[in-house]
């Protein structure tokens, strides 16, 4: 997993220097996913520190755990290296909405930003379909909206 994340550090540079060469409008990241929470590096496969001079921001993918949101934080704030962190996915996999909600309330000390996850189906199409799934897009869509994250 080490080498793999080296070369990805690597890859990444060499394209950030590719693409400063021929788009200085653009921003560029590269999303960390962070399935398993605890240290970036363990979790992506390499520091978000070493990525982080070929980024304009950290983003991460993150998908806190039922009753381990305080790890879920702790994971979150080591990707602030000295970039802004952006959490370019949430979605309630593991924990409740309302655990979800906790978790976005307590990360604004560490994101400067949030999106979410989408399918492309609006809560009004959503209202009316019996599918868990849906009906938990539903409650994150809603979630979302109340919250207004990124205010």
């Amino acid at each position: 997993m080490k080498e793999l994340g080296a070369n990805v550090v690597r890859i990444h540079l060499q394209f950030t220097k590719f693409m400063d060469m021929r788009d200085k409008r653009h921003l560029v990241t590269m999303g960390l996913v962070l399935i398993e929470i605890g240290k970036p590096e363990e979790a992506a496969g390499f520091p978000p520190s070493k990525i982080a001079p070929a980024l304009d921001f950290v983003s991460v993918h993150m998908y806190p755990e039922k009753g381990m949101l305080g790890t879920g934080i702790d994971t979150l704030t080591r990707c602030k290296v000295g970039k802004p962190v952006v959490i370019e996915e949430i979605f309630p996999l593991k924990c409740d909405l309302k655990e979800l909600g906790t978790f976005i309330e307590r990360s604004r000390g560490s994101a400067n930003g949030l999106l979410g996850f989408y399918w492309g189906q609006t809560p009004e199409e959503l209202k009316g379909s019996t599918e868990p799934m849906n009906q938990l897009t539903l409650g994150w869509l809603e979630l979302f909206q109340a919250m207004n994250p990124n205010r």
